[in-house]
């Protein structure tokens, strides 16, 4: 199944109203544009804690980065995470320019741009 494409939400002086977040699952994960500046905001309320990672496609001198993995999210918790160094994990062939995000359960994900 493709990945959700997570919908961007730019920080402003004048301030934003609370965006609803979007539904990803275990089923399709998500990916979302980073610059540098993305933030993201994830709520798990499955029932059971999430496991997420962030993948990490390039290598250094030929080693393997290793994905981020944070420790466990608990049911009813809610999470920041970024900014993502583009560097590190933006995807460089498929999906250039995006990040990886990959979860075990139903989570809701909120993207953000930092200005």
């Amino acid at each position: 199944m493709a990945r959700v494409d997570l919908t961007l939400n730019n920080f402003v002086r004048s301030g934003i109203t609370d965006p609803t977040g979007q539904s990803v699952t275990a089923a399709n994960d998500a990916m979302v544009t980073n610059d540098g500046k993305t933030v993201l905001r994830i709520v798990n309320a499955s029932g059971v804690s999430a496991n997420l990672s962030f993948e990490t496609p390039g290598d250094v001198t030929g080693l393997a980065i290793a994905d981020l993995i944070p420790a466990a999210q608990a049911t009813g918790t809610t999470f920041w995470y970024g900014p993502f160094e583009t560097g590190v994990f933006n995807q460089i062939s498929a999906d250039a320019g995006k990040v990886y995000v990959n979860t075990d359960q139903t989570v809701t994900i909120t993207a953000f741009r930092l200005p």
